[in-house]
């Protein structure tokens, strides 16, 4: 529910038995506490009331996040013949460079912001120069402002570059997986604080710094915490 795509090489006697998935980032840990949770629940239900909700989460992991595919065009060749091609591979390795620069000269010192180019796709074959390239993009901000300029960035590098390549067509933008800014609950934060606490003492319950992951979950009234497990040794 929670994998990862990532091989576990770990030897661990509780690896994963799946080749190319893993739970990588501690959300078996999750999944298994939020089910813990639901089980001491049930078990106690006479000193309770009301109704209790338990969401498995896919991928709960806080800052506003979106992912980017980002199609250019260009015009195929024979890889002999460059000469006669819109090359989109070029095109996009130069994109790819000039985004670098919307966190290093376009954000302000203070601001957060990350860019992330996870995959870069064009052709199959090495003596074709296809006729298109896919830039798979990732961003994440803390700021609702500095996240409309960054995408704002995106786009205007985007479509000057493939202008200043001549493109025959204008690139395509598909934004998916769109999370808002994480932003907890006072009321909740403060009864969950104070029961932590008061389980776990006040050295286990410390305030985080904000982390650079995402959270679908936002449409609900949260508080967001994160826990961990202490090693046996």
């Amino acid at each position: 529910m929670l994998c990862r795509p990532v091989t576990e090489d770990t030897g661990l006697h509780f690896a994963s038995e799946v080749d190319g998935v893993m739970h990588a980032c501690g959300h078996d840990m999750h999944a298994a506490a939020l089910l813990g949770a639901v089980r001491l629940l049930k078990e106690n239900r006479n000193a309770w009331s009301g109704t209790y909700v338990a969401l498995f989460q896919p991928a709960e992991e806080n800052a506003a996040g979106d992912s980017v595919k980002i199609t250019v065009f260009g015009r195929g060749a024979h890889g002999s013949m460059p000469h006669l091609s819109v090359d989109p591979v070029v095109l996009a390795a130069a994109i790819v460079l000039r985004l670098q620069t919307i966190v290093s000269r376009e954000t302000e010192p203070g601001e957060f912001a990350v860019v992330t180019d996870g995959a870069s796709n064009a052709g199959s074959k090495s003596n074709t120069i296809p006729d298109r390239a896919e830039l798979l993009l990732n961003v994440h901000t803390y700021d609702t402002a500095v996240r409309k300029r960054v995408i704002a960035s995106i786009e205007r590098i985007v479509r000057g570059e493939c202008a200043a390549a001549g493109t025959p067509k204008e690139p395509t933008f598909e934004y998916f997986d769109q999370f808002p800014l994480t932003d907890n609950s006072e009321a909740v934060n403060d009864t969950i604080t104070e029961a932590l606490t008061e389980f776990s003492g006040t050295e286990a319950v410390q305030e985080a710094t904000p982390a650079t992951a995402s959270d679908r979950g936002l449409s609900y009234e949260i508080f967001r915490c994160s826990s961990g497990i202490r090693s046996r040794s």
